[in-house]
């Protein structure tokens, strides 16, 4: 089969389709043939040199798919579509024991510790495949779970944002941003997001922004005070630092 792999760091140009084995598959596992994988700013971070890569690696962390094996699963069937979490644990230390999964002593994210998602084929832990979401395209769906994850645990398990709340979220147009301004508007908070442009600004009013500052023209801090009339926000979405 075929997978988009990298065999060391650098450019576009160290991006390769290899053709390697299909993956044979273990107890509690699910094979699923990939319809749709996802590009992640992490995978710009990966190619281009973040630490502790293991060469080759095949890339990409968010996939979506049909399930061509289900291994004798009692939740999946062959046929079934599905996508897939980007993440991986142990199941077995405190952290993974208390639900605070994304601390596990041995958690890894496919595509960057853990050897990714974009090849024909992939075997994947049961724990770790989800229904499609019948009103998302392939494409939508294959981009949903990193960032949106990545937004959820940050507004939800950090800080339970509640309704009515005064919400800076940072950069609207990014991933991670995009899903945040959406969660945090599901959730009943109200949104002001930044952007650097005119057309990322009406994106942003277009899934869900209540107020839109772009940074280029505009003090981000003055216009925050003008539009909360002198009471600031109750929560500061910030994903866009170092």
């Amino acid at each position: 089969m075929k997978a988009v792999r990298i065999h060391e760091h650098g450019g576009v140009d160290v991006l390769r389709i290899d053709e390697i084995d299909k993956p044979s598959i273990s107890p509690d596992e699910i094979l699923i043939q990939v319809k749709t994988a996802a590009l992640n700013h992490l995978d710009l971070w990966v190619r281009s040199g973040i630490p502790g890569v293991t060469f080759p690696l095949t890339m990409g962390s968010d996939a979506a798919g049909i399930v061509v094996d289900a291994n004798g699963s009692a939740e999946f069937k062959t046929g079934d579509e599905v996508v897939i979490a980007p993440m991986r644990f142990c199941g077995e230390c405190p952290a993974c024991k208390n639900s605070m999964d994304n601390l596990c002593r041995d958690f890894r994210i496919p595509g960057e510790n853990y050897q990714g998602v974009m090849a024909e084929f992939l075997t994947v832990p049961e724990k770790y495949v989800l229904p499609k979401p019948a009103q998302l395209t392939w494409e939508e769906t294959a981009a949903f779970p990193l960032a949106s994850i990545t937004a959820y645990h940050m507004l939800k398990n950090k800080v339970d944002i509640q309704a009515g709340q005064w919400t800076l979220i940072y950069g609207a147009s990014s991933g991670v941003g995009s899903a945040a301004i959406q969660i945090a508007k599901s959730m009943g908070a109200m949104v002001i997001t930044t952007v650097s442009s005119e057309e990322k600004s009406k994106l942003a009013m277009q899934i869900g922004a209540d107020h839109v500052i772009n940074y280029k023209k505009q003090s981000i801090a003055k216009t925050v005070h003008e539009i909360t009339a002198g009471q600031g926000v109750d929560v500061v979405f910030e994903h866009t630092g170092q």
